[in-house]
C-alpha cells in the first residue's frame, strides 16, 4: 500500500502492507503502539499484525475479513522505536478494495474419509473415467512396480453401496494409456505401455450398457504419457508421448493425430504440422474459446515454449510468450477468468496464461513443495486442490507427499483478474503417500451446491511400495 490514500485491490483473506515512508536506525525494532482503524472511527480493526524487523513494513491481516466488493478507507497509526532509541510515530491514510468473490473456505481434513470399498485390485497410472450412468470406469494401470493389467472395474459412487465392481477385460494390459468419453457415451481407450514396456498404438473401446471392451482403429503412432483431448466438435486430438528405439531409449514425440468417431467410418488422421517439441508427461488443457494449451513435457529449453492447437486449422502455434520455466508431469487447470493454472512439475512457483495475450506471468504465491505428478483439480470456482506427488531428493531418490496444496483466484474491483493466492499448510494429509493417482468427479448428491471426487489408487506410501488399492472421497460441501 502506499502510505498515502494508495489504492490498491486485496483478495480475500490476504494481508494489507503498509509500507512506511522512512526507515529506523537499528537493526530491530521495538513496537510500542500498532493499529489500524477505519476512517474516522477509534475502534483498531480485528487481525494480526506483523512488523519487519528494519520497521520499514507493517502487514495486517484482517479477522475475520471484511465484506466483498467494497472500498475500505484506513488510518495506521505506527509507533515504533529501533533499539537505539529512536522513537518513530507516523499515520497513514489509505484504501484498499477487497474483492468481489466471497471469501475462500480453506479444505479441511474433514472433507476427506476413505471410500466405503477398495479397488479389486491396487493400480497407479491407469484411467479413471466419469460414464453416463453415473458410475466411473477404472481402467489398466500398473499392479506392481513392474506388471501392467488389463483388468478393469467400475465404482458405484451411490452413498449407501459405494463399492467397485469388476468390469471385465481389455483386450491387453496397458499403463500409461489414456482414456476419453465419446459422445456416443463409450470409453475410446489408446496407447500406453504393454506389460514388455513398449508403447503402443492399439485402441479399444468400452461400452457400459454391455461392460464390453471392443477393438478400435489404432493410432498413426505408438505413444505413451501422452494427452487425449475431446474437443468442442467431438474429434478426439491426441498429442506426443513417448515411444523406444530399437536400443531401448526414449523417443520424444512431437506428432499429433486426430480421431474421428464417425459411428461408420472412425478414422485417425495427423494433424496439419508437428508440435514445436517432443513432448511426454506434458498437460494438454482445453479452453472456452475451443483452442489446446499445450505445456511442458520435459526439462529442456524448448519445454518452456507452450502452443496451441486450433481445430479449425488443424495447426499448432506457439504463444507469443514462454512459460517461466520448463515443466514435467506438472498440473494445469482453466479457471472461471478463461486464465489457466499451471504448476508444479519442477517449479514451486506457479504460473498463469492470459489466453487473450498469449502471455505467462507468475502468481503471487508459491506451492511449499515441489512435486511432480500431483493430482491437480478445480472443485469450486477458481478454486484449485494439488494432492500428493514426489520430488526428488538429492540422492535422486523419490519422496512422496501426504499434503496438499490450495490456490485460490481472485478478482479486483474492476472485475479484472488480481491474483492467484495460496493456502498452503492447511494441516490436511490424505491416508497414505500417492504419487500417480487418479481424480474423477462424480454427480452431485440431493441438496449439495459441489461436486464430489474420487482419487483412486497411485504409488504409496513409499516408491518401493505395491500399487495401492484405496481410494479417497473428496466432498468439499462438508467440513
Amino acid at each position: 500500500m502506499s502510505p498515502v490514500d494508495g489504492a490498491i485491490d486485496v483478495p480475500n483473506n490476504a494481508p494489507v502492507t503498509v509500507h512506511m515512508n522512512q526507515r529506523v536506525n537499528g537493526n530491530t525494532v521495538d513496537i510500542d503502539t500498532v493499529y489500524v482503524t477505519l476512517f474516522g472511527q477509534s475502534a483498531p480493526l480485528p487481525g494480526f499484525l506483523d512488523v519487519s524487523q528494519d520497521g520499514f513494513r507493517i502487514t495486517f491481516t484482517p479477522s475475520p475479513w471484511y465484506s466483498t466488493d467494497t472500498t475500505y478507507q484506513i488510518h495506521v497509526v505506527a509507533g515504533i522505536r529501533s533499539i537505539l532509541g529512536d522513537a518513530l510515530l507516523q499515520d497513514f491514510h489509505g484504501r484498499f478494495t477487497t474483492s468481489p468473490l466471497e471469501s475462500p473456505e480453506p479444505v479441511t481434513q474433514g472433507m476427506f474419509r476413505d471410500a466405503a470399498d477398495e479397488l479389486t485390485t491396487g493400480r497407479s497410472r491407469h484411467t479413471s473415467t466419469l460414464l453416463p450412468n453415473g458410475y466411473v470406469l477404472i481402467a489398466g494401470g500398473y499392479t506392481d512396480i513392474d506388471s501392467t493389467t488389463a483388468s478393469a472395474e467400475v465404482f458405484d459412487p451411490d452413498p449407501f453401496r459405494e463399492a467397485f465392481l469388476p468390469a471385465g477385460f481389455m483386450n491387453g494390459r496397458r499403463a500409461n494409456h489414456t482414456a476419453v468419453l465419446l459422445g456416443d457415451g463409450a470409453v475410446l481407450i489408446a496407447g500406453g505401455e504393454s506389460e514388455a514396456g513398449q508403447a503402443l498404438s492399439s485402441c479399444e473401446y468400452y461400452f457400459s450398457a454391455s461392460s464390453t471392451f471392443l477393438s478400435a482403429p489404432s493410432m498413426l503412432s505408438a505413444r505413451s504419457e501422452h494427452t487425449m483431448t475431446r474437443l468442442a466438435d467431438g474429434r478426439i486430438l491426441v498429442t506426443g508421448g513417448k515411444s523406444y528405439d530399437a536400443f531401448g531409449n526414449i523417443v520424444s514425440l512431437t506428432t499429433a493425430e486426430i480421431f474421428d468417431p464417425d459411428p461408420f467410418n472412425s478414422t485417425w488422421t495427423p494433424t496439419a504440422n508437428n508440435m514445436s517439441a517432443g513432448r511426454w508427461g506434458h498437460r494438454a488443457t482445453l479452453l472456452s474459446n475451443g483452442k489446446v494449451l499445450i505445456t511442458g513435457g520435459g526439462f529442456g529449453t524448448q519445454h518452456a515454449i507452450a502452443e496451441l492447437f486450433d481445430p479449425a486449422l488443424n495447426r499448432f502455434e506457439q504463444t507469443t510468450g514462454k512459460m517461466k520455466s520448463a515443466r514435467w508431469r506438472h498440473g494445469s487447470v482453466e479457471l472461471p477468468s478463461g486464465r489457466v493454472l499451471v504448476t508444479d512439475g519442477g517449479e514451486q512457483e506457479g504460473e498463469l496464461f492470459e489466453p487473450t495475450t498469449g502471455l505467462f506471468t507468475g502468481v503471487n504465491s508459491i506451492d511449499s513443495k515441489e512435486r511432480f505428478g500431483a493430482v491437480t483439480f478445480e472443485f469450486r470456482p477458481g478454486e484449485v486442490l494439488i494432492i500428493g506427488g514426489f520430488q526428488f531428493l538429492p540422492s535422486g531418490d523419490w519422496f512422496l507427499h501426504s499434503d496438499m496444496e490450495q490456490y485460490v483466484e481472485n478478482y479486483g474491483e474492476t472485475g479484472g483478474f488480481f491474483a492467484i493466492a495460496g493456502i498452503p499448510d492447511v494441516g490436511v494429509y490424505l491416508t497414505d503417500n500417492r504419487v500417480f493417482s487418479r481424480v474423477t468427479e462424480l454427480p452431485k448428491l440431493p441438496g449439495q451446491a459441489l461436486h464430489r471426487y474420487l482419487i483412486t489408487g497411485g504409488i504409496g506410501p513409499f516408491v518401493e511400495s505395491l500399487d495401492l488399492k484405496s481410494a479417497l472421497i473428496f466432498n468439499p460441501n462438508l467440513d
